[in-house]
């Protein structure tokens, strides 16, 4: 089990794909893997662990993306590698604290709430913010 797990809105959530090999692109953050041609257009992959900085506990890179949600956001997509889907549902809104001060063990740069998921407590990452990150870069 991940030691953190995550939430995408499903609102920026386009679809969800199997792992597809992205094109390294030399000057890109190490954290875009690099591009894919998704149905003609071009999509940058982003390697949500490294930008996050969420590990497993053991070796990173013996960690496989198997997975890409593809985003889209302001006419814009961006594919985030991952390496598993747990489940996908709706979830109450007095379930959520969108008010985040606190430190989580990851940026939270890139966290917009918090999940209250029994004992669990799952980040809800911001589409919109990882987006401009990796326009700005």
């Amino acid at each position: 089990m991940c030691s953190s797990d995550l939430a995408v809105p499903t609102e920026a959530v386009q679809e969800v794909i199997k792992y597809a090999a992205p094109t390294r692109l030399p000057a890109a953050p190490s954290f875009v893997a690099g591009i894919v041609n998704l149905r003609g257009r071009v999509t940058p992959l982003v390697r949500l662990r490294e930008l996050l900085g969420v590990y497993d506990g053991g070796d990173a890179a013996g960690s496989e993306d198997r997975f890409i949600i593809v985003c889209r956001r302001r006419g814009l997509q961006m594919g985030m590698m991952i390496e598993r889907v747990h489940t996908m549902y709706r979830v109450p809104q007095q379930d959520i604290d969108w008010a985040i001060e606190s430190h989580l063990g990851i940026s939270v740069d890139f966290v917009s709430g918090l999940l209250k998921a029994d004992e669990r407590l799952i980040s809800i990452v911001s589409v919109d913010k990882i987006l401009d990150c990796v326009l700005k870069r």
